[in-house]
């Protein structure tokens, strides 16, 4: 009988089923599966979306990161046609809970914004850019924890926290962009290629989420009540934000969202404050 190499016999054993899909996405979908016989998520990109419309930055980035309030990489594979990631299994999005899809323990308001600035926060610090942070992008694991998610659309970013456009345009959910990023829009390959954005664009699109999280599917760029559609993008462009209808101004998060959201990137927020008035909140309660 042949002797199997030790390389061989310790290659972690990876199944997925393609019945039991978790997510869809444009360049991939996700599939439960196991690891070793534990349950995983695993993410199957096909290569040729890979090579054409996404570099390799979401596996370059998930190797480097590892954070308690980040979705974390197990293993990755590839044959002719896929690319394989195995990331842990979480239970549900943030995009569930706010559609009161998922009725689990969830931690307090103040501690899942907390959650979810730590996540991005050290995104940033290992010099990554998310682009696409938004409920169905956030994971919420068995133990109640949030975990941000898909790293399809990362890229690097200068030590300035500047980062060039792609030819193709913005990347990401339009209604939870920030204005400049969809000012884009339209502009010619020549122009975008010129312009550069920077890391505040995940701080909007942060802020957008917590008030969607505090306020259960409300859009702070929406009329409280009214259905998130495509024209909330016109208004993030135009500044017409509705946060004062929908919140009051004493409540804790009103000052960090509005912080967030300004219009212009400079004028943001930086994350260190936002963690910084969450935690002060957190022990009061």
């Amino acid at each position: 009988m042949e002797e199997l190499s030790e390389q061989a016999v310790h290659k972690p054993l990876m199944t997925f089923e393609r019945d039991k899909i978790l997510g869809r996405g444009t360049f991939a979908c996700v599939f439960y599966g196991t690891l070793n016989g534990k349950p995983v998520a695993v993410k199957r990109i096909q290569l040729h979306d890979l090579e054409e419309f996404i570099p390799n930055w979401e596996e370059i980035a998930m190797k480097q990161l590892d954070h308690e309030n980040v979705v974390k990489l197990l293993h990755v594979e590839e044959n002719e046609d896929f690319k394989f990631l195995v990331l842990e299994l979480c239970e549900a999005t943030v995009d569930d809970y706010i559609r009161r899809r998922y009725m689990a323990d969830m931690p307090s308001d103040c501690e899942a914004l907390y959650q979810m600035a730590s996540g991005v926060q050290y995104i940033h610090s290992k010099g990554f850019v998310h682009r696409n942070i938004k409920p169905e992008n956030v994971l919420i694991s068995a133990s109640g924890d949030l975990k941000i998610a898909d790293f399809g659309f990362c890229k690097p970013f200068r030590p300035s926290g500047s980062f060039s456009m792609s030819s193709s345009g913005p990347r990401g959910t339009r209604i939870y962009s920030a204005p400049e990023f969809l000012q884009l829009e339209g502009k010619s390959k020549d122009d975008k290629e010129k312009i550069r954005c920077d890391i505040s664009i995940d701080v909007f699109s942060l802020g957008c989420m917590f008030f969607c999280y505090i306020k259960k599917g409300d859009h702070p760029f929406a009329k409280p009540g009214s259905p998130i559609t495509y024209a909330v993008a016109s208004n993030i462009i135009h500044g017409k934000k509705y946060l004062h209808r929908a919140l009051m101004q004493d409540h804790y998060a009103y000052e960090i969202i509005d912080g967030m959201t300004q219009a212009v990137p400079q004028d943001r927020w930086k994350l260190d404050r936002v963690i910084e008035i969450l935690l002060l909140q957190f022990k009061k309660t």
